[in-house]
């Protein structure tokens, strides 16, 4: 999935034309797809192994206010999908394993810079409310779990103005996140390494 997401940019960039890009100002709206993993924060066992399945997806709208000629600065609003995680952990009759699927709506911040006429760097970050439901098999017994807490996120990306109204590029994010049952081992975050479009009015 990653090789697909850095190839796919690359095609972008190449088959660019000239754009006269502006500072990004204004309303947006945007689109993500790619890969995310997954990890549990301080205090799970070692013994726990993830594996990361499917694709992660989202959105998010927002305003940006022009702070100069190249800065823009303004709210964001978005959605989040995580794609899936397959948890092992333990061995013999401790051992279980568990099928966690993960969302998170997140409200923040987001700017842009423009580097030259055409490429620009941008970075988000803010407060997010997860909910996830898990799969679980443990000796033989099956459960099903939902659970939900809040956090922070953080994102840095990079891309290409095609058009004055239309950008392409990829984006690198990191969520933390912490549950509501105040638990040190429920604490874990995610990576997210997506490409994204962006579309301003």
């Amino acid at each position: 999935m990653k090789k697909c997401i850095v190839a796919v940019a690359v095609a972008c960039c190449l088959m660019a034309g000239a754009a006269s890009a502006e500072s990004g100002k204004g309303w947006f709206v945007g689109a993500q797809l790619g890969d995310a993993n997954s990890g549990f924060g301080r205090g799970a066992a070692t013994s726990v192994k993830t594996r990361d399945t499917g694709a992660a997806w989202g959105f998010n709208v927002g305003h940006r206010w022009a702070l100069g000629s190249r800065l823009a600065l303004g709210p964001e609003f978005a959605y989040q999908r995580f794609g899936s995680a397959n948890i092992t952990w333990g061995n013999g009759p401790t051992a279980g394993k568990a099928s966690v699927s993960t969302a998170a709506f997140t409200l923040g911040g987001n700017m842009r810079f423009s580097v030259t006429d055409r490429w620009y760097l941008s970075a988000r970050g803010g407060w997010l409310s997860w909910s996830g439901n898990s799969d679980l098999s443990v000796q033989g017994q099956r459960a099903r779990r939902n659970g939900r807490g809040t956090g922070l996120y953080a994102g840095v990306g990079a891309g290409l103005d095609v058009t004055k109204t239309w950008s392409v590029g990829m984006s690198l994010d990191k969520h933390w996140m912490s549950s509501t049952r105040k638990s040190r081992n429920d604490g874990f975050r995610m990576r997210t390494l997506q490409l994204t479009t962006e579309w301003r009015f």
